[in-house]
């Protein structure tokens, strides 16, 4: 049998380095990979006049695996790769789909630094361009304006402060780069004051100096685009991650950035407001003041609407 077979051991690796140029496919490869390797080990090498010439694959293949009682061995190990084959297939389809449908690959290459992204790249892009344009062609002039994300936006201060004409312009989900899209919004209502509350959103996959970049980006593009206004700068409110649906960020990370907050506006001359100390107990966010550890019940901004009282309704050009 070693004399019978042995032109095989010498033949198959010559055909198998082939693999790449296409001559047989995955399967039989690593079948014959196996059946070579064992062959190997049990029978010697032959000079060039004891090799045979080469014989069809399938034919080599089922008759050496009946003789060594692997021919079922054999089949099991065909059928399982066409099936890995094609379950491989419909997930490289699937991927596509997804990664064309939202995006994945820019925005995976936008955040290690291969891809640097436009305004128009911003799904939101058309719909803050019509929002802008509607608060334009208002031609209204506020005297305040609470720019924020999902957490201003529900709020009611109009309600509190009913001698001042308020502008809520929170939109839910909004992080720091959305927001520089929407900076034509403050000026396009000339407030008197803004008061700012961002960051939560996108803080926990950034890193602090990144945060601290892109918020004083933030706040130099607002005081450029409003000249006359006061810029107040409000802290990150706690999260309680215990109650949230998906984890938001470390109450640790918020602190930090605070105090990032709390820098920026001594360094470009605006008004820092604590507002995390309202929320804060026991190191996380009032389980009892918040719907989801992170959103605000409509009694919760009556602590805030108070702290907020003397900025926003007494008269000054100057910080206080």
């Amino acid at each position: 049998m070693k004399k019978r077979y042995a032109y095989l051991v010498n033949w198959k690796p010559r055909k198998f380095r082939n693999y790449a140029q296409g001559w047989h496919s995955g399967s039989h490869a690593y079948a014959w990979a196996a059946i070579t390797t064992f062959m190997r080990t049990g029978f010697p090498r032959t000079s060039n006049s004891e090799r045979g010439i080469a014989v069809p694959r399938f034919y080599v293949l089922n008759k050496i695996s009946k003789e060594l009682g692997m021919y079922n061995i054999f089949m099991g190990i065909k059928k399982l790769y066409w099936v890995c084959a094609v379950l491989s297939g419909i997930i490289l389809m699937l991927l596509g789909i997804i990664c064309f449908k939202t995006n994945l690959v820019q925005r995976v290459a936008q955040r290690i630094g291969l891809y640097e992204s436009k305004p128009i790249d911003n799904p939101n892009y058309w719909c803050i361009q019509g929002w802008t344009n509607t608060l334009e062609k208002m031609n209204i002039d506020f005297d305040v304006v609470f720019f924020g994300n999902s957490i201003t936006r529900g709020s009611s201060f109009h309600e509190f402060f009913t001698n001042t004409s308020i502008c809520n312009l929170g939109f839910p989900g909004d992080n720091l780069d959305g927001m520089m899209l929407r900076i034509d919004q403050i000026k396009a209502v000339n407030p008197k004051k803004v008061f700012l509350m961002a960051g939560i959103n996108g803080l926990n996959y950034q890193t602090l100096q990144v945060f601290k970049e892109k918020y004083e980006r933030l706040v130099k593009a607002i005081k450029e685009s409003n000249p006359k206004s006061i810029i107040h700068l409000q802290s990150i409110l706690p999260v309680n991650n215990s109650i949230a649906q998906n984890y938001v960020c470390s109450n640790e990370k918020i602190k930090d950035a605070n105090k990032i907050i709390k820098g920026i506006a001594i360094e470009n001359e605006c008004i820092y407001i604590d507002v995390h100390h309202l929320y804060v107990k026991d190191g996380e966010m009032d389980a009892s003041l918040s719907r989801d550890g992170v959103h605000l019940l409509p009694k919760s901004y009556d602590a805030w609407a108070n702290l907020l009282k003397p900025y926003v309704e007494e008269n000054y050009t100057m910080i206080p």
